[in-house]
């Protein structure tokens, strides 16, 4: 209420100088404008001076609050102590929990928490499709490998075919050559040749009989070749459609779940339960926290010091005294600032006030407002 008072008090006197500012006459009236610029500065000086005790009040307080506290006996710390040490060791616990790196980050959490019960079985048919895929592949391969296999065996097998009619072409040119001069030899130069003719027709009925039964396996061999190649054909089609929905069921899991494989998938689920783990001691040191400054609220409330919800955050100065040493040393310098600050603005406040009162002495128009204003101001700066 008091404070309120204040910004009343000041409204008041804003009210004031905008009815001094109406009044005035533009233009000539220097020491008029110069006296209303200087009412203007002196409120804005008088707030500012007020805030500065406001604050030196409140740094006052917090060090009143320290020199009871280190005013106390051991009995009586004793139970703040034991309190503020474990809101330290928790908080220091908490601290160390909020810095360690999130394995799993929050989309992925959500999505594994929002299908917690589903995920395991997921996982098994994501492995299961990933093997079966495997398999197909495999599969996939050896059929493909069969199927050059007889395509090269068949073209080899033509090859040969070739040769050998190549072969027999050469061979009944030398047998009629052969066969040309043997006639040429018995009918014109009277030679036996009897012997040489059995021989002659043993070797090209051989020869006959030889290229003739290879050239019927090898045209046997290309037709089992173009079978089993046509078979290995046939099982690869089957093969490659079995592949594209085995694919089609690993890229569905992959992208719902937005993984690469199951390996991944089992990694986040690993780490998603880790986190739970970590998720519920987490809260669990909450709990444990809020018990602790729950009672190191009421252990100090029963001191009746000036602002205990502050030591929830400096409950290691409760702990350790060089830290309750060097808080303090730093209030004081911050009291010791602001007192240098208030005595310094009030000395401001009170020049600029004389510096006005003398211009009233000199100003020929009404001052009532001006001195209202002047007292406002007063009580305003604590003047």
């Amino acid at each position: 209420m008091k404070l309120f008072r204040k910004r009343k008090k000041a409204e008041n006197v804003e009210i004031r100088e905008n009815v001094i500012a109406e009044e005035m006459p533009e233009g000539g009236d220097q020491p008029g404008n110069r006296m209303l610029d200087e009412c203007e500065q002196m409120i804005e000086a008088a707030k500012a001076l007020e805030d500065t005790k406001s604050e030196y009040k409140v740094v006052t307080s917090y060090l009143n609050d320290i020199q009871l506290l280190e005013d106390m006996s051991e009995e009586e710390m004793a139970e703040i102590r034991q309190a503020a040490e474990n809101v330290v060791a928790l908080g220091n616990t908490r601290t160390e929990y909020m810095k360690t790196e999130k394995k799993i980050n929050d989309a992925q959490f959500r999505q594994m928490q929002r299908e917690e019960d589903e995920i395991p079985d997921a996982i098994r048919r994501l492995e299961s499709s990933e093997a079966y895929q495997a398999a197909v592949t495999r599969d996939m391969r050896y059929l493909e490998s069969e199927k050059t296999k007889w395509v090269y065996n068949a073209e080899a097998l033509r090859d040969e075919q070739n040769f050998l009619r190549k072969l027999s072409i050469i061979l009944f040119s030398v047998a009629v050559i052969v066969f040309a001069v043997l006639l040429v030899l018995q009918s014109i130069f009277a030679v036996n040749t009897q012997w040489i003719w059995m021989l002659f027709l043993f070797a090209a009925g051989v020869c006959a009989f030889l290229i003739y039964h290879r050239e019927q396996n090898n045209a046997e061999e290309i037709r089992q070749s173009d079978r089993n190649r046509n078979h290995a054909i046939t099982l690869l089609n089957k093969m490659k459609i079995k592949y594209v929905n085995a694919t089609n069921a690993v890229d569905y899991a992959c992208e719902k779940y937005h993984v690469k494989n199951s390996y991944e998938f089992n990694q986040i689920w690993e780490e998603y339960k880790e986190a739970v783990e970590e998720r519920e001691k987490f809260q669990q040191l909450n709990e444990e926290l809020d018990f602790y400054n729950a009672k190191l609220l009421r252990a100090l409330r029963s001191y009746r010091l000036y602002d205990t919800k502050v030591w929830l955050d400096q409950a290691k100065a409760l702990v350790d005294p060089r830290e309750m040493v060097e808080i303090k040393h730093d209030l004081i310098e911050r009291r010791q600032k602001l007192r240098a600050k208030i005595e310094n603005d009030t000395r401001s406040l009170k020049d600029k006030r004389k510096n006005t009162e003398r211009m009233l002495v000199d100003y020929p128009g009404d001052t009532a407002d001006i001195r209202e204003i002047l007292n406002s101001i007063d009580r305003l700066g604590g003047l």
